[in-house]
């Protein structure tokens, strides 16, 4: 299996392998730094063509191994073109609700993340490190869940939105697509589309 980036969040992915039987089959994909292996073990690749003819021979799942949401679906994109298959990364210490739980494929739930019942998460989204996200929550697509942040009851987040580390969202609130929420803040209203809020309570900045 491929995971899609080699640096920062890449390394804390590899993580979430590393009681699997498949660990010996791991490699990476990097275009941007050139890099041949990581940790001195596993192998990267620097081209599209190089992950097309792994997936050839090799199984076609892939898992994402960066952050930022955007960059997530870019890449995604250019390895499903490669006839790649976006495939989830669950950690077993994460909780996870037994009932009405949708989740989407391309998922990074990461270590001691708590999801309740009657949530959703979209296609590509990372859940970070003990992130909890409370019952009847909505996340939408590619979107970036920060660790230790809070996503009580309701509320819903939209498409490539970013929440900050240890940031807060009231219940009911409706985060619009594009939205950044800065690390700590505490949201206590809806925020639109493509803005920056920050503080406590948060203010839209930008």
């Amino acid at each position: 299996m491929i995971i899609a980036g080699a640096k920062s969040h890449a390394t804390e992915v590899i993580e979430l392998f590393s009681k699997s039987e498949i660990l010996e089959d791991i490699c990476f994909f990097d275009d941007v730094n050139s890099l041949d292996t990581l940790f001195n073990k596993f192998k990267i690749f620097n081209s599209l063509e190089s992950v097309a003819e792994y997936f050839k021979t090799h199984d076609s799942k892939f898992v994402l191994g960066v952050g930022n949401p955007k960059l997530r679906l870019l890449i995604s994109n250019k390895l499903e073109n490669q006839g790649g298959t976006l495939t989830s990364i669950i950690s077993k210490s994460a909780k996870i609700g037994k009932y009405n739980v949708n989740l989407s494929p391309g998922l990074n739930i990461m270590s001691y993340v708590f999801i309740s019942n009657n949530t959703t998460i979209g296609r590509g989204t990372l859940i970070n490190t003990r992130a909890s996200i409370h019952h009847d929550v909505q996340v939408g697509e590619f979107c970036e869940i920060s660790p230790n942040s809070l996503l009580l009851g309701g509320v819903i987040v939209g498409d490539f939105s970013s929440v900050g580390a240890n940031a807060t969202v009231l219940p009911n609130v409706t985060i619009g697509s594009n939205v950044i929420i800065g690390a700590g803040a505490v949201v206590t209203s809806d925020l639109p589309d493509n803005c920056t809020a920050v503080g406590v309570p948060a203010k839209i900045i930008k």
